[in-house]
C-alpha cells in the first residue's frame, strides 16, 4: 500500500514545514489526478447534481408510491404505515383484494410505460431500455415480496459491496503512484 510518510526526519522546523506542504501538495494532485480527491469544482457540480437526483428521484418514489396506492384502493398514508409496519406489498394487495400477481403485472406494465415514453423522448438509449425491461420482472418480484426493511439490508449490502470495489481499485491506483517502475498487466506500452 502507499505509505506518504517521509523516510528522511526533517533538519529544520521551516524546512518541515515546506517539506510537509509539499508532500500535501503532491499527495492532493496525485489523488485527484486518480479520482480520489475531487477537485473544487467538481465537487460543487457533484454536489448540485447529487441534490438534484436525490429530488427527483424521491419525487419519482412518490408518485410511484401514489400509483400503487391508488391501485390496491388505499391512502398512500395507509401504504406508507403498513410497508413501515413490515408488511410486504404482497400482503398488503391480498388484504385489499388484490393478488400478488396482478399487482406486479401492473407494476411492471407502468415500468414498460415510462421506459417506452424515456426511449421515445430521447432520454434513454434502446440498450439501457433493453437492460431495464430484462431486470423487471425480477426487480418487481423482490419489491414486491419482500418487507422495506429486507430491501433496505439489501441495499446496504449491495453499495457496501460497491465501496469495496472501488476502494481496492483506488488502492490500487495509489499503488502504481507509488511505484512508477511498476507496469500493470492491463497496460498495453512498452518500451
Amino acid at each position: 500500500m502507499f505509505d506518504a510518510s517521509p523516510t528522511t526526519t526533517p533538519k529544520s522546523s521551516s524546512s518541515s514545514s515546506s517539506t510537509l506542504k509539499r508532500l500535501l501538495a503532491g499527495g492532493v494532485l496525485a489523488a485527484s489526478l486518480v479520482g480520489v480527491v475531487p477537485t473544487v469544482a467538481s465537487a460543487q457540480t457533484d454536489a448540485t447534481e447529487t441534490t438534484s437526483e436525490s429530488s427527483d428521484r424521491t419525487h419519482r418514489r412518490g408518485a410511484r408510491l401514489d400509483a400503487v396506492a391508488e391501485y390496491l384502493g388505499v391512502t398512500r398514508d395507509e401504504l406508507k404505515e403498513s410497508l413501515r409496519g413490515g408488511m410486504t406489498l404482497a400482503e398488503i394487495a391480498e388484504a385489499n383484494g388484490v393478488t400478488s400477481d396482478d399487482l406486479q403485472a401492473e407494476m411492471i406494465d407502468r415500468i414498460t410505460e415510462r421506459v417506452e415514453t424515456a426511449l421515445a423522448d430521447g432520454r434513454i438509449s434502446e440498450d439501457r431500455a433493453e437492460r431495464i425491461l430484462e431486470n423487471a420482472d425480477e426487480r418487481v418480484e423482490r419489491i414486491v415480496d419482500t418487507t422495506r426493511e429486507e430491501r433496505m439490508e439489501d441495499r446496504q449490502e449491495r453499495r457496501a459491496e460497491r465501496l469495496e470495489r472501488r476502494g481496492e481499485r483506488i488502492g490500487e491506483r495509489l499503488d502504481r503512484l507509488a511505484d512508477p517502475g511498476e507496469t500493470d498487466s492491463t497496460d498495453d506500452t512498452t518500451d
